[in-house]
């Protein structure tokens, strides 16, 4: 009977070192297959990131003031806003009443 318990335990520690063997080659097999895969990665990227140069315009245009780029064209225009408003205010007190 000691001779079979003796036998069990040692199935154990062969079997327990089997699955310890096999999860370290698998995270080594793993860790690899990132490696390479990372490499093939890095190279497709390497060629996309090749862009061509800007084509340079061949007239220098000079800079066009749109919008809010110019403070008076903001002032006017806040200026109108206000206005616009304050007749919306004073209507809207006119049917109040």
């Amino acid at each position: 009977m000691a001779e079979t318990i003796l036998w069990y335990i040692l199935l154990l520690a062969i079997g327990a070192g089997v699955v310890f063997i096999y999860a370290i080659a698998d995270e080594l097999f793993h860790q690899w297959h990132q490696r390479k895969n990372l490499k093939k990665k890095t190279e497709t990227e390497n060629h996309r990131a090749v862009k061509p140069e800007p084509v340079q315009p061949a007239v220098s245009a000079k800079p066009v003031v749109r919008g809010y780029d110019s403070p008076d064209l903001f002032r006017e225009d806040a200026l109108l806003r206000i206005d616009e408003l304050k007749r919306q205010i004073a209507a809207e007190l006119k049917k109040g009443e």
